[in-house]
């Protein structure tokens, strides 16, 4: 007898309310057809709309949250009237800003909420996060898609927009947040996870890994079995990409893909460290999220954001989240 399995809409609308009611309703979240929102105690500021569609859920524990976005997006379809009736719902009278991936269907979908809102009298702006490196270097922006760098130009809105700058300010805040940030994963060659692995760095002998995205790979097949030896090709990578010099300054923020330990993610942290400070890098501040997306593969993402000192300053803004914090 097969199991009956619950509409797709239906089972993404269980998800957001059950979402909504996290950690006793303390963020007075609010769960609407394809979002989740909150209430900010300081509401006459722009308000801030993160995409967190294609798996990405549990970005909702770092991302949403005081002084951090208003409101997330969620579900495989994003729809441009429900993201337009998100943003009526959080618009405090001093416009939106939209932070989505690079993705297409994304950008689609957002740059018509747009056209929406502009239509309804409401001032609205987009960043597209494409902070994943790709091969051949880094010119091609189409080329690049988002990973964990969502989380930096998030952390960056959400104090520009409580510092009271503009939504013309803060986009262009953002905008410099977002070029400044370079990622890049690592993963079992062709996303194939062998049976039993719980572990990047031990693996069966005939396991390989690659660096880059699935599809987008910059090195393949590689035989490595320690998180020094990966760290350290992808830092070369990241470094070479960024552009970083010595003495610069960065906050960096390593995520998991949803199948690797806590422990995997915490070593290379260690190393991560460990390298850019052997290269003369002064490093702000570190942020491990074992979980940014729902995927249960084994894979990690690195991601670097240079600092000036007006982007630390909104970095270092206080702010509070489900699984993010600071003061």
């Amino acid at each position: 007898m097969k199991r009956k399995l619950e509409p797709r809409e239906f089972s993404d609308q269980q998800v957001i309310r059950g979402l909504a009611l996290a950690n006793g309703g303390a963020y007075g979240m609010e769960a609407g057809s394809q979002s989740v929102s909150i209430k900010q105690t300081k509401r006459d500021r722009v308000a801030i709309i993160v995409s967190a569609c294609a798996g990405c859920e549990a970005m909702l524990g770092t991302v949403l949250g005081e002084n951090l976005a208003d409101a997330l997006v969620l579900g495989p379809d994003p729809d441009p009237y429900s993201i337009m009736r998100t943003a009526i719902s959080v618009n405090y009278g001093k416009g939106v800003l939209f932070i989505c991936s690079n993705e297409e269907q994304e950008r689609e979908s957002f740059l018509s909420a747009q056209g929406l809102l502009d239509e309804a009298g409401i001032d609205c702006e987009v960043v597209y996060a494409w902070d994943n490196i790709s091969p051949g270097g880094t010119n091609d922006v189409s080329l690049r898609k988002s990973s964990a760098g969502v989380f930096f130009c998030t952390k960056i809105a959400g104090a520009a927009a409580a510092s009271g700058l503009s939504l013309k300010e803060i986009y262009r805040t953002v905008r410099e947040a977002r070029n400044y940030t370079n990622s890049l994963s690592v993963c079992v060659g062709e996303g194939r996870t062998p049976a039993g692995a719980n572990s990047l760095f031990e693996l069966p002998d005939e396991a390989v890994l690659d660096i880059g995205m699935a599809g987008n790979a910059i090195e393949r097949n590689l035989n490595l079995r320690s998180a020094e030896a990966v760290v350290n090709r992808m830092a070369y990578h990241l470094i070479l990409a960024s552009r970083i010099r010595i003495g610069d300054e960065v906050c960096t923020y390593v995520s998991g893909f949803g199948g690797t330990s806590l422990s995997d993610l915490a070593q290379i942290n260690f190393y991560l460290k460990k390298k850019l400070e052997e290269k003369g890098v002064k490093i702000h501040d570190m942020v491990i999220n074992p979980t940014a997306t729902k995927f249960k593969t084994l894979g990690a993402t690195i991601s670097i954001m240079q600092l000036d000192d007006r982007i630390k300053k909104y970095y270092d803004m206080p702010c509070d989240a489900l699984y993010f914090k600071k003061n």
